[in-house]
């Protein structure tokens, strides 16, 4: 979880701070499955109003933040689910497309969400395209 601080200016003390919860491991699975869902399983088409709504709605992202990660993550599983890709290769493809977007943490789960549902995945891919 990520944490900024705002500061009074000269005495440099914090005012306040905001807790980001675009890291949180629970957003960030929904993220995911809301994303093979609309991808692979005939869900809902998504949109950064509808994630910031439905999987972000009771934290700070904002609607751009949270359009942002789903571009990344939408991009990242079709690629990979297109190409067939090892936990290697994924993990690589992670690091390359999010930079500035996802965090360590979070190219970890998504790395670990991929190493879980590959298999899942590729035959809902082998469905669609048959």
């Amino acid at each position: 979880v990520r944490q900024e601080s705002y500061t009074t200016g000269r005495e440099g003390r914090p005012l306040f701070s905001v807790v980001s919860l675009m890291e949180s491991p629970k957003h960030f699975g929904a993220l995911l499955s809301s994303v093979v869902s609309s991808l692979y399983e005939g869900g809902p088409v998504l949109s950064a109003a509808s994630v910031h709504g439905d999987v972000y709605a009771d934290t700070d992202v904002s609607a751009a933040a949270a359009g942002s990660l789903l571009q990344v993550v939408q991009t990242v599983i079709q690629k990979a689910a297109h190409d067939d890709l090892d936990v290697d290769a994924f993990e690589a493809l992670v690091q390359s497309t999010s930079q500035g977007t996802l965090s360590p943490a979070l190219q970890e789960l998504f790395v670990k969400f991929w190493r879980a549902q590959k298999a899942k995945i590729h035959e809902l891919v082998f469905k669609v395209a048959t």
